[in-house]
């Protein structure tokens, strides 16, 4: 069923004055944020007196009791006095909420009183969905408007906001405010239109520790009439919110919609709900706050997951559209206001080439087309599973309304359970939701319940999108925020942990099947591989690149017995759990891992190679090291995108026998991240780290978001070895070499390829020997890991499209192209050009082993400086079990299957003047700039074919590798 408000006689007001107000929330944008710790939660602006309340809505949804403290700030930072009718007028609060329990408390309404703006800060000691609720009465006590917005709770250093300004209008507001006790802030306005193009530029506004400000458009820019965007920028990190105010006395707020570092990879965008006829209106609204243009598909999807018209003045009516946004611009799009059609309910999806602003908003008119209320939303990037959101109904109302939409490929079941304030469960019901189907529902009719003021909770099978609508005031009515959340941890984890959340999920459902479901992926109707007229590659990334299933995992190396979305082995230590929705999880934003060390005695027993000597490093010293060496790597190759931070954590004695398996179980125990009192290990998204001072134990090991290395290798400088084990464990990076067999040496038996063996990437090996020791400037890895890791945006990446064209490689990490892709002709698989990385002669080996019929004797140093064709193909599956390395190799050569496999082969780097034949009839030729960059010309048609490297996955040991069991006799003579 549709969303349904009932409308009231609408009563006008006078204008009301900005600082009153002030809500749209901006979407935060991918600069710096600063770190919290524990759960606070900020409020940019509270509106009180002068016909205004405010309303605090928290909501436990843990099993724990969670107790808050709120203060009420001025603008100067000092205590706000703020009216409760339970309380009287407090500068600050304290609730205390059961496990499932909820507040929503308003604030007096004191219709004469003066306007008293100012701010809160919420410390809490648990997780919350905190919210408030601005609503503006008239003289005769009747609400004329209200809008609501989520709590931020990380604050940033930029903001950007659909704006406009009417003539004679206050124009779109804008509040902010400083969490600091101690860091002035400087902040500053941006007013662009809708091409991208700067209209004003505000003066430098200073704001003070704890303080506050708000602005109207008037009072900040000399502006008769614009419509654009605002971008708000501060010096240090702050919060910040804003209003639509184009139709008063109706308003309306976005949620803060993180576009944090960790949202840039999200570029399509999913709104839960439309409302198109019965005298409602939709306005899509995008803002490309890039530097590079970006286009949107937007498709307009119906309740079973048909096309759904939408008129659209000056379009007609669609069921699909396409726009173009240039740099810096924005868009503002209404639906056609249609009084007498029927409603037709439906929800959308956005595919865009880039990251973007993207929100809707929602007005209802009345009869005479005068608007009654209206109420924005922010689109949803990533899909989940379990949402909280305020709920209500009043006797003879329709309640709390909840609209939700499966953007999977598979039919989800979804169940609403409405809780009071204590956290009793009242009710609790199931629907059904097609594949890209849409629902909407109000309390009544889902519930049997008269009245009751509490919350609601949202399950699903399967990731979906969902909002609310508060109802409370018809006509006025507004957002609720809806929050997804992962399942609530019961363990003993750290609070702190910001990975804690992953490490308590229940088991998915899926684990004991033969396929999972995360494997399901839709295919695409349109990707730029389509509109050129070739098979798309089967990714779900803006390039269809890198293959990320359901809700949105690029499952990571094989604690859930899974390696990527191929089966591995069900043995009876597999771990369980769903790892990270976002596959940039771990490899974008700020990372914080604990450093565990693990004392064993002299005796022990499986330890490789153990002679019974042990290593005498501290804790301090090793994190140290760690914090020296290996964090500026990871900042340095990842342009700053991953900043990791190393922290000391538990040293122990391992008990038992004190063998490998003992000092993981104690591991686990100690942080209790146990399955099943540890006899199954840990589950996945374990953030740490584990040493072990086994003199001999120089190797390596890395699971989903953990590795375990020793501090043998920190002793002999071994950084090589750990950021290797690193990229497995955190970025899901897997080992690249080529899929020629390996024969070591003349006479051997012809066996599986040599894991490391690819000389130029650093998830191989970068040689035989010697160990590099520690250096932030150690080689990198290849480009498709570092764009998987979004560290790469889409823009900077080149696909070959044409026939035959010539493409400007940079070097690593510097402006223009990072890459390019061919076609293999077939989905999942693709070969990959890039400027090989600068390497200085310490990382160099100048033995003449590489075979070269040109030169005399055939043989000359290994080459370094060129571009480096790869091949990637993820038919075997996806995370580290697919298969990446270098594509050609000198055939030429008698001794390849030796060569190869011992990396005495660069064929696959083209150096400057060079030519290679790809497959297919594909050929490239490069050409050396004099700025490092290259020329690359590819010519000879579209698609460079190559076989499937070898599906079947195999599994030795402790070692489930990349790739797969190679069919040996096609390579015998």
């Amino acid at each position: 069923m549709s969303l349904r408000i009932e409308a009231r006689p609408f009563r006008t007001m006078a204008l009301w004055t900005f600082a009153a107000i002030l809500l749209l929330a901006a979407g935060r944008l991918p600069l710096r944020a600063q770190e919290t710790g524990g759960h606070v939660y900020y409020f940019p602006h509270l509106a009180v007196g002068a016909s205004w309340q405010t309303t605090t809505t928290y909501i436990n949804y843990s099993s724990q009791e969670v107790s808050c403290q709120t203060d009420f700030l001025s603008d100067d930072g000092g205590p706000l006095p703020v009216s409760f009718p339970s309380r009287g007028a407090v500068v600050s609060r304290t609730d205390i909420l059961p496990p499932g329990g909820s507040v929503h408390e308003e604030t007096n309404v004191e219709l004469g009183a003066p306007l008293a703006p100012g701010w809160a800060r919420a410390a809490c000691s648990g997780p919350l969905n905190a919210g408030l609720l601005f609503r503006r009465y008239d003289g005769e006590g009747v609400p004329v408007a209200e809008a609501g917005v989520i709590a931020a709770t990380v604050p940033a250093t930029r903001f950007v906001t659909f704006a406009e300004q009417g003539e004679g209008r206050f124009g779109t507001g804008v509040a902010y405010a400083n969490p600091s006790d101690t860091t002035t802030a400087i902040v500053t306005f941006t007013v662009r239109d809708v091409e991208g193009n700067e209209l004003a530029h505000s003066a430098p506004l200073t704001l003070l520790p704890r303080g506050h400000g708000a602005r109207n458009m008037e009072g900040v820019f000399d502006l008769t009439s614009f419509t654009g965007s605002l971008e708000v920028t501060a010096t240090a990190p702050i919060v910040s919110l804003s209003l639509n105010n184009e139709a008063d006395p109706v308003i309306s707020s976005l949620p803060p919609g993180e576009l944090d570092a960790a949202s840039q990879g999200s570029t399509t965008y999913y709104f839960p709900h439309l409302a198109v006829g019965e005298s409602w209106q939709t306005t899509i609204t995008y803002i490309n706050y890039s530097s590079q243009e970006v286009s949107c598909q937007t498709d307009f999807l119906s309740d079973d997951g048909s096309p759904l018209p939408v008129s659209f003045p000056g379009r007609g009516t669609l069921v699909s559209r396409t726009d173009i946004l240039p740099p810096g611009g924005s868009l503002h799009e209404e639906t056609d206001v249609e009084l007498s059609a029927p409603l037709a309910p439906g929800w959308a999806r956005a595919a865009c080439t880039g990251p973007l602003k993207a929100s809707l908003l929602f007005r209802r008119y009345d009869g005479e087309g005068v608007p009654t209320g209206e109420a924005g939303v922010n689109a949803e990037t990533v899909p989940a599973r379990r949402f909280v959101t305020f709920a209500e109904q009043g006797e003879g109302q329709l309640g709390t309304g909840v609209a939700y939409a499966n953007p999977s490929t598979t039919l989800a079941t979804v169940t609403f359970t409405a809780r009071e304030a204590t956290g009793q469960v009242l009710a609790s019901v199931d629907r059904r939701l097609s594949a890209d189907g849409h629902g909407a529902h109000n309390m009544a009719d889902l519930f049997d319940l008269n009245s009751f003021t509490g919350w609601l909770e949202i399950t699903a099978t399967k990731p979906i999108v969902s909002l609310s609508i508060n109802t409370e005031a018809d006509p006025v009515f507004s957002t609720n925020p809806v929050v997804p959340l992962p399942q609530v941890t019961e363990d003993n984890q750290s609070s702190a942990d910001p990975f804690a959340r992953w490490n308590d999920l229940e088991p998915e459902p899926w684990w004991r099947e033969s396929a999972p479901y995360t494997c399901l992926q839709k295919v695409k109707q349109t990707s730029p591989w389509l509109r050129a007229g070739l098979i798309d590659l089967g990714g779900s990334d803006p390039l269809s690149l890198i293959r990320y299933f359901g809700n949105g995992s690029y499952l990571r190396y094989g604690n859930m017995g899974f390696g990527g979305c191929t089966e591995l082995d069900k043995f009876p230590d597999a771990f369980h759990r769903d790892p990270p929705a976002d596959p940039t999880y771990y490899s974008l934003g700020d990372l914080d891992i604990w450093v565990d060390i693990a004392r064993v005695s002299p005796d022990a027993s499986g330890w490789h190679r153990d002679d019974g000597k042990r290593v005498d490093m501290s804790m301090e010293e090793a994190v140290g090291l760690l914090n020296q060496h290996v964090a500026p790597y990871f900042r340095r190759i990842s342009q700053d995108n991953l900043r990791m931070l190393f922290h000391e954590g538990n040293e122990f004695v391992v008990d038992g026998d004190g063998a490998p398996q003992d000092a993981d179980m104690q591991q686990f125990k100690l942080v209790g991240a146990c399955l099943d009192g540890c006899r199954y290990g840990a589950p996945g998204g374990l953030n740490r780290i584990l040493l072990d001072d086994v003199a001999s134990n120089t190797g390596g090991r890395a699971s989903n978001g953990r590795a375990a290395v020793g501090l043998a290798t920190f002793r002999e400088a071994n950084m090589e070895m750990i950021v290797h084990e690193m990229g497995h464990g955190w970025m899901g990076w897997a080992h690249s070499y080529s899929e020629v067999a390996w024969r070591p040496y003349s006479g051997d038996k012809i066996g599986r390829n040599n894991p490391y063996s690819n000389f130029f990437d650093i998830m191989s090996a970068l040689s035989d020997f010697p160990i590099f020791g520690w250096d932030s400037n150690m080689p990198s890895t290849l480009a498709i890991n570092r764009y998987a890791a979004g560290w790469i945006r889409p823009e900077e990446v080149a696909l070959h499209l044409a026939d035959s064209a010539t493409y400007t490689l940079s070097k690593p990490r510097g402006s223009g192209y990072q890459f390019l892709v061919v076609h293999s002709g077939r989905p999942y698989a693709f070969t990959t050009l890039e400027v090989l990385e600068e390497r200085s002669s310490r990382f160099r080996v100048d033995f003449p082993d590489v075979y070269d019929p040109s030169v005399p004797g055939k043989r000359r140093p290994r080459r370094y400086d060129g571009v480096l064709v790869s091949r990637y193909d993820q038919t075997a599956g996806t995370g580290t079990a697919a298969r990446v390395g270098p594509a050609l190799y000198h055939k030429e050569n008698p001794d390849f299957l030796a060569d190869v496999g011992w990396s005495r082969d660069d064929y696959s780097l083209i150096s400057d003047g060079e030519r290679r034949d790809l497959g297919g009839g594909v050929s490239v030729e490069v050409t050396k700039n004099g700025d490092g960059s290259y020329e690359v010309a590819v010519s000879g048609g579209k698609v460079a074919e190559f076989e499937v490297w070898c599906p079947p996955i195999w599994f030795l040991g402790d070692e489930y590798d990349t790739g797969c069991y190679l069919d040996e006799a096609v390579w015998d003579e």
